[in-house]
């Protein structure tokens, strides 16, 4: 039998049969290959984080009310280098007259007028306290009739007269006219 091995490739070389210089530049192409990946890949990133901000500051202006298909919109979102929030394109927007200031709706205007009309005769919360202190002071009848005439004039009538305490959550009296 021959003494040579008839699984042998003679294309197929071992890495020691290489030329050194070979082998001493894989390491630097492998590095220069990552090398190049990674500033693909910071590039990618940058440009993601640039959409995203565009994104971010296009969302910022719908949301400010800002046309930004017609010529105005289109010069405004182009000037402006402001804050990216909605408030501030808002606000700014406003100050260019861009967009109108907030105006409040008819109906709420209504509603705030019929509120106001409602609570015209109301006293105000510390005027209630100072007359319930006088209430709860009171030693007598007439002192709470007088401290209850001074809330109303019409709420006590001359011939009115307390009838009982209720007990609850606060002292009340209770007036019943006389006969």
């Amino acid at each position: 039998m021959s003494d040579y091995d008839d699984d042998y490739d003679g294309d197929q070389t071992d890495e020691r049969e290489r030329p050194e210089s070979t082998r001493k530049n894989d390491w630097r192409r492998k590095l220069e290959q990552d090398a190049e990946e990674g500033r693909q890949a910071k590039q990618a990133a940058e440009a993601a984080q640039a959409e995203r901000d565009a994104a971010k500051r296009e969302l910022a202006f719908l949301r400010a009310g800002i046309d930004l298909d017609s010529p105005q919109g289109k010069l405004f979102a182009k000037a402006y280098d402001g804050d990216p929030t909605a408030d501030a394109v808002k606000a700014a927007a406003q100050e260019y007259g861009l967009i109108d200031a907030p105006s409040v709706p008819a109906e709420e205007l209504a509603a705030h007028d019929r509120f106001a009309s409602a609570s015209a005769g109301a006293a105000a919360q510390a005027d209630e306290d100072v007359y319930l202190s006088a209430i709860d002071k009171a030693e007598s009848e007439a002192d709470v009739l007088a401290a209850l005439a001074k809330i109303s004039p019409d709420l006590i009538d001359g011939k009115s007269k307390i009838a009982k305490w209720e007990r609850g959550s606060q002292n009340s009296a209770v007036t019943t006219p006389l006969s």
